[in-house]
């Protein structure tokens, strides 16, 4: 566990990426204690040990949360330990826009997978943000709110390209 706050970021990235591995394996590898170290990470000052945690943690939460709330079913006493980190996620996603954009591709592409079915996903998603307190439901809307306002400029863009095109074969 002391290894996780090394000098060494290469240390510490090594660290968490074993300790997830190693959890996703066996959940009762990792101490509630370790995990909280990791969690801690995900705001390291080194951009890798950041990316390290971010990725380590979204996969134990995919693997021991996600899947049981996609089926609807409670999660088991030993599980509860991993439900906090959307939390931790959704707060290190407020440092700067690029935490931002790669906490939404973790939420898409590791814990509400896009091969999931709508109704899994959503039935994930409340899990998710009934874990999450007014702060992260907060971060949660204001990322929401750019992806929304990002697929607005992309459509108002293909409006205009329609329009110039329309316009030029008038011409």
């Amino acid at each position: 566990a002391d290894r996780v706050n090394d000098k060494d970021d290469k240390v510490r990235r090594a660290t968490i990426v074993s300790a997830c591995g190693a959890g996703l394996e066996r959940p009762e590898a990792l101490a509630a204690v370790l995990l909280q170290r990791i969690g801690a990470r995900m705001n390291d000052k080194k951009p890798i040990v950041r990316e390290a945690a971010r990725n380590g943690m979204a996969q134990l939460f995919a693997t021991h949360c996600a899947e049981f709330w996609k089926s609807g079913k409670p999660l088991p006493a030993a599980n509860k330990k991993f439900s906090w980190i959307p939390q931790r996620l959704m707060m290190s996603s407020v440092v700067d826009q690029a935490a931002v954009l790669r906490v939404d591709t973790l939420l898409d592409e590791t814990v509400l997978k896009h091969s999931m079915p709508a109704e899994q996903r959503a039935r994930c998603l409340v899990g998710m943000i009934a874990s999450l307190d007014s702060d992260g439901e907060q971060a949660f809307r204001s990322l929401l709110q750019s992806k929304l306002f990002v697929q607005h400029k992309v459509v108002r863009l293909l409006d205009l390209r329609d329009e110039l095109k329309a316009t030029q074969d008038e011409d």
